[in-house]
């Protein structure tokens, strides 16, 4: 199997200020639970069944036995903790992590049974071990944690070794021999995964038949390989599990702290156009601050503006406010899609009577100047999606205190009380309740404006392949992908 991929290689230590390999990372480690890809649910792997809350701040589970490392050494409980005390303290996705108690966390039964402490009741907790791979201890033990190992002969679980790497460039995955688990496509011994700087000539690759996937196409190659422009070829819209979402600064800006005036910007913009001004056939309009991809815990209330300039003119009018007053700075990041929304969000303001100066500025200086809260709009999704399905770890930023961009904090104290109601029980039922009420207060108050679903697309050979199971183009997993 031939893999293209336009993100950078980087490593398999998951969180590691080199980068993930996110294809390569379910090849090489398995994790706790596993994601089923048509309900959401997650499934135990390296644990066995039985595993429970004993209370709402202990979590306890039990090994399964015959699981071995690539090096042959048995997981133990060890390994686990080895594993989550990196996630928790040292990885770039601690803040994921900070209601764990790692520190009191242990093992029994001959390090088979792992008694994970938490600070308070976390409900993402099994969500986000879907999506953490489990590493040998010995191995981090051994080598630390700055040891280019870590890209070129990583020991996991997983039924895949890593036997080539050539920075820049690509990867070599072989299947072992002795995989623990079970496994389908065991007729694949060899996985070659090829960086493409250009998404264009990876592209390119795929319909010369120099590889068989191509994770991650652009809007353009994804229209044209809807119309059949390429018969060899198949395509997919994946979900990144999250949203862009249109938010104003409510608390910094007296004008827009009047409800009056952001109901007019939610009703007087018609965003499924600013959406598809920028994604084109990849557009997929959002109605709820919870991604439909996160399955769990999404509900279609209708949550989506309808588009009435007349009457946003008339609210406009109502309030009074001089045009002095509606005159409003957006800090935007010097990106396409971005000038694209933007400049249409500017005709749309434009045409109620709202005046929004743009400055496209790069990522750094953008960031400085959401710190300093200069901006009082901006378009916010997170970087690489929730692909754990989990809502908590994109709406977090609203919540005071959570995120150093006034811009996208909703100081309102009832969306913290909902917020946290959401992450404090393990009934998914109760959970999505509560994600629904948060998203339809939001909604109700017109706090932020959801836009449209995170999507991407990968395409693929369909002489070979029939389907790829997944639900993001930025973490394919590369074990689900099915064969004629």
């Amino acid at each position: 199997l031939r893999v293209g991929t336009p993100d950078p290689l980087g490593g398999f230590l998951v969180g590691a200020t080199q980068g993930t390999n996110e294809p390569g990372k379910h090849l090489v480690y398995d994790s706790l639970f596993m994601m089923n890809y048509a309900t959401g649910e997650m499934v135990p792997w390296l644990i066995k069944d039985d595993y429970e809350f004993v209370d709402d701040t202990t979590f306890v589970m039990h090994v399964k036995e015959g699981v071995t490392f690539s090096d042959g050494k048995p997981l133990t409980g060890r390994d686990i903790l080895a594993s989550y005390k990196w996630y928790c303290t040292e990885a770039d996705i601690a803040s994921q992590w900070t209601a764990v108690d790692i520190d009191n966390c242990y093992t029994e039964d001959n390090d088979m049974t792992v008694v994970f402490k938490l600070h308070n009741a976390y409900g993402p907790l099994i969500n986000l071990m879907c999506n953490t791979g489990i590493f040998s201890a010995d191995f981090a033990e051994a080598n630390g944690y700055d040891s280019e190992l870590w890209y070129k002969s990583p020991v996991g679980s997983g039924p895949y070794v890593v036997s080539e790497y050539v920075y820049d460039d690509h990867i070599t995955f072989t299947l072992r021999d002795d995989y623990w688990g079970d496994y389908a496509n065991t007729n694949v011994t060899t996985i070659i995964e090829q960086y493409f700087p250009e998404i264009s000539t990876m592209y390119m690759a795929l319909e010369n038949g120099e590889i068989d996937l191509a994770c991650a196409i652009d809007p353009t190659d994804y229209a044209r390989a809807k119309a059949g422009d390429s018969p060899n070829i198949d395509t997919k819209m994946t979900y990144n599990g999250d949203i862009t979402y249109f938010c104003m600064d409510e608390t910094g800006n007296p004008i827009l702290g009047d409800i009056r005036v952001r109901e007019a910007i939610a009703i007087g913009v018609d965003w499924a156009e600013v959406g598809k001004s920028a994604y084109g056939d990849l557009f997929v309009p959002a109605n709820s601050m919870v991604a439909s991809a996160d399955k769990l815990y999404y509900e279609d209330f209708g949550g989506a503006y309808t588009y009435d300039p007349e009457q946003a003119k008339a609210i406009i009018a109502e309030t009074g406010y001089s045009p002095e007053e509606l005159t409003f700075t957006f800090i935007c990041m010097a990106q396409p899609e971005q000038k694209t929304m933007s400049e249409s969000l500017q005709y749309y303001m434009q045409q109620m009577g709202i005046t929004v100066n743009i400055d496209y500025l790069d990522f750094a200086a953008a960031l400085g100047a959401w710190i300093e809260g200069k901006t009082d709009f901006n378009f916010q999704s997170t970087e690489s999606g929730s692909v754990a399905g989990e809502p908590h770890l994109y709406m977090n930023v609203i919540v005071e205190g959570a995120c150093p961009f006034e811009v996208v904090t909703i100081n309102d104290p009832k969306i913290t009380e909902l917020f946290t109601a959401a992450g404090a029980s393990y009934d998914n039922e109760v959970r999505k309740a509560a994600y629904t009420e948060l998203a339809k207060y939001i909604h109700d108050n017109y706090y932020a404006i959801p836009m449209l679903e995170n999507t991407g697309a990968i395409a693929w050979n369909n002489q070979l392949i029939s389907d790829v199971l997944t639900t993001s183009d930025s973490d394919v997993n590369l074990r689900n992908v099915i064969f004629k």
